[in-house]
């Protein structure tokens, strides 16, 4: 897991010192790096591969994007997973709702209803297949995560390299979105700034 490449999302460049380099998305779109300035660690967008104007440190920001991850892990088998817990029962119902939409598809192509009727019905039949489906993805996921979970989580992560906890966290998060902080903005830490898009893959 830690040498996957494909979990790799900073060029193929793996920085071991920062724990979420090549993880933080600039504004401009590019992930940003860890680097030291003044003798304090930050990250920062690259000047050759992006805009290189943004910079933030890493101390607040590794504790929080940690803190959160950490709960997220926590969460994971406290978590009522409802009907997906039976995989069979979640496929049926994805079946039957595949169904229903082809028939509604069927009786408007016929013209057995009008257009309006169909469009409103479409919407809500799409919404409730699309939520199915988003249950059994983050189902398959739960069962597949090599991460730990549950009790115990902050005990295991504790005792984790640098190197695996980077693992850890590009097997979960996706990205860290971070969005441009005004020059007025007051200095302390403020999670405002910051997105964490979980992977569904």
């Amino acid at each position: 897991m830690l040498t996957d490449k494909s979990r790799q999302a900073n060029g193929g460049r793996v920085d071991r010192k920062y724990l979420l380099s090549g993880l933080l998305a600039c504004p401009c779109g590019t992930r940003m790096s860890g680097a030291v300035a003044k003798g304090v660690p930050e990250y920062r967008c690259p000047n050759d591969r992006g805009c290189g104007r943004t910079r933030r440190k890493a101390r607040a920001l590794d504790e929080y994007i940690e803190e959160e991850l950490l709960k997220y892990l926590e969460r994971q088998s406290l978590e009522p997973v409802g009907r997906a817990s039976d995989d069979n029962a979640l496929d049926r119902e994805i079946a039957d709702a595949e169904q229903s939409l082809s028939a509604l598809i069927d009786e408007w192509t016929a013209g057995r209803i009008s257009d309006a009727v169909f469009f409103t019905a479409q919407a809500r039949k799409e919404a409730v297949l699309n939520g199915l489906k988003g249950e059994r993805a983050q189902e398959k996921r739960r069962q597949t995560m090599k991460a730990p979970v549950g009790a115990g989580v902050r005990q295991k992560w504790a005792g984790l390299t640098l190197p695996q906890k980077r693992g850890i966290l590009f097997e979960v998060v996706q990205a860290v979105k971070v969005y441009p902080k005004p020059v007025t903005a007051p200095k302390k830490f403020d999670p405002y700034y910051y997105v964490i898009i979980l992977r569904t893959d």
